[in-house]
């Protein structure tokens, strides 16, 4: 029986390895895994970015980035300039659905903003944009990523994307299910431009310094968001315990 046992533990040795030799999982490359980030070209860049460095700023989050791509394009299926999930172009909240991601990144509204287009205009169309992504997938949880800023010289106007993502981010206040990501201030100059280092065109597009600086912004706002979703389920879990218990004791 013993000379038995030595050959069983013989054969599945080669299946385990040592505490030592494990390398833990980042809680937030998890989430990034169940994670959709949805943009124009501003995010397309990002996702270049997080490809060119083998997914690890990002992780294996699914990017449906699009250049030109805006809230006029979605509304009206414009296949040229909205995102593309397994090489087909889809409005946004189909390409969420296809995908299975419970958690979707939104960084859009630059080219809302264009020229004469007014802040309130363009909230109004995000505010359509989200209802309809919530309604094709009612359980996900968004995350509304703040527009970058521009330089001077762009015909985006700075001053309307300050307004704006003034507008999103009281807007994410009023709902459970809506979090309001900045990720404009770690990239503006001391006028509240989008610093001269962080551009790569002169307007808005942005260099691979500015892209891990949105990236690493994102992972520390996912770890805090993770932190405190447990804390809050302990306490619930803890709150239902103690309830139990009580009930059992006056009974």
């Amino acid at each position: 029986m013993g000379a038995s046992l030595a050959l069983i533990l013989t054969l599945i040795q080669p299946h385990f390895t040592s505490g030592a030799e494990l390398t833990p999982v980042d809680p937030v490359d998890t989430f990034l895994s169940a994670s959709a980030f949805v943009g124009n070209s501003v995010g397309d860049g990002l996702a270049m970015y997080n490809n060119a460095r083998g997914k690890a700023p990002l992780g294996n989050a699914t990017m449906l980035t699009r250049v030109s791509y805006s809230f006029y394009a979605d509304e009206r299926g414009m296949s040229r300039y909205i995102p593309k999930f397994a090489g087909v172009p889809m409005r946004a909240k189909e390409a969420i659905k296809q995908c299975g991601a419970q958690y979707v990144f939104i960084c859009m509204g630059t080219n809302d903003l264009v020229g004469s287009s007014s802040a309130d205009g363009a909230f109004n169309k995000y505010q359509q944009y989200i209802a309809g992504i919530l309604a094709e997938n009612p359980t996900v949880t968004i995350f509304i990523e703040s527009c970058t800023p521009t330089r001077p010289a762009s015909n985006v106007s700075n001053d309307k994307i300050s307004v704006f993502n003034s507008y999103m981010e009281s807007y994410c206040s009023l709902f459970p299910n809506l979090f309001y990501i900045d990720i404009s201030t770690p990239l503006k100059d001391e006028g509240g431009y989008l610093a001269l280092q962080y551009c790569s065109d002169g307007s808005c597009h942005l260099t691979n310094t500015a892209y891990g600086i949105w990236a690493d912004t994102v992972r520390t706002y996912i770890a805090g968001f993770i932190a405190a979703r447990d804390a809050a389920r302990a306490e619930a879990n803890e709150r239902e315990r103690a309830l139990a218990k009580a009930n059992y004791e006056k009974n």
